[in-house]
């Protein structure tokens, strides 16, 4: 069993591309950044919301943190500034 340890590394090793390999889609780093920006939501429904909440006077807001609602806990602090209400 001892090659064991050996044979996975070497596995692992040829797993990893070589760090000046190009991406898989052939697309420049370049290309990759305009793409993602392109997919950039400007007014998302979230900040919405936030001001919705803020209408209701709502002082204080109590979440749990998993995934349902992180456009709704980055809204509250990216837009709303996390005053009024307060995460």
């Amino acid at each position: 069993m001892a090659g064991t340890g050996a044979a996975a590394t070497v596995l692992a090793q040829a797993a990893d591309p070589p760090a000046s390999a190009a991406p898989a889609s052939g697309r420049s780093a370049a290309a990759a950044e305009s793409a993602a920006s392109e997919r950039l939501i400007e007014h998302p429904g979230s900040d919405f919301m936030i001001d919705v909440i803020r209408t209701l006077d709502i002082d204080y807001i109590s979440t749990n943190p998993g995934s349902s609602f992180r456009s709704l806990h980055e809204s509250l602090v990216n837009y709303g500034g996390n005053k009024k209400p307060e995460l």
